[in-house]
């Protein structure tokens, strides 16, 4: 998959773990002894979720779950299914959701076909999401409608990001996907433009982790918590 004449290269904004609302604290525990700080936590009026942020400088962190079951399933973001994607344990179902932006006022478009839906707190507009999210064995792709990474807001919800803990920035996300998992083409034009790496899964269940820019430039290897497993 190509990107359309006149569409600007995706950025990263954001990765999300979709947990089980049950897990939410043993994952902010082991989130907390790696040495990341929470920024902010948001409810998603609309779509039937709450998540905490985990800032860095160029990007961030997000571990949502379902908070309003019938928000969820009967409202605006239906067609999402995020109560599938928090709570089954059927390894095909990826609990990942990846925010891409690519232009200055936050209104780009997404490099592949997409849906829109109107949440019911419509003060930032519609969002955008990619065709292929429908498919639950596919990585959750929309617009985030920031336009800059956590150093440039203004609003203080990007806090210390993570500084307390000496880290920087994430220079690199990586997933694994469960053995012959099939990786579509959305999926892997973000590959081939260097968002994030791919592979197997050793443990045939899939994952998630950050290579993290220290503030003094030495690199760190994050494996992060698998949101449906007891937390360690």
């Amino acid at each position: 998959m190509e990107l359309p004449d006149g569409t600007q290269p995706p950025i990263l904004d954001h990765m999300i773990i979709m947990a089980p609302a049950e897990r939410v604290e043993e994952l902010r525990a082991v989130l907390a002894r790696a040495g990341l700080t929470e920024s902010c936590r948001r409810r998603h009026v609309g779509n039937g979720t709450s998540s905490f942020f985990y800032c860095f400088d160029n990007c961030f962190l997000e571990l949502l779950w379902v908070c309003d079951r019938d928000e969820a399933q009967n409202g605006p973001a239906n067609d999402l299914r995020t109560p599938d994607r928090c709570e089954s344990d059927d390894p095909a179902i990826l609990p990942y959701a990846i925010a891409l932006r690519n232009a200055p006022d936050g209104n780009g478009t997404l490099p592949f076909a997409a849906f829109e839906y109107q949440p019911e707190d419509d003060a930032q507009g519609p969002k955008l999401v990619a065709e292929v999210s429908r498919d639950l064995s596919q990585p959750l792709i929309f617009r985030a409608l920031r336009a800059r990474p956590p150093i440039d807001w203004t609003d203080g919800l990007q806090g210390e990001r993570q500084s307390p803990g000496g880290y920087a920035e994430v220079a690199e996300w990586r997933l694994e996907l469960p053995q012959g998992h099939r990786v579509g083409p959305e999926l892997r034009l973000l590959i081939e433009a260097g968002l994030l790496t791919v592979s197997e899964a050793p443990s045939n269940r899939p994952g998630l982790s950050a290579v993290l820019r220290r503030t003094d430039g030495r690199l760190e290897l994050l494996q992060l918590p698998d949101p449906r497993s007891k937390a360690a």
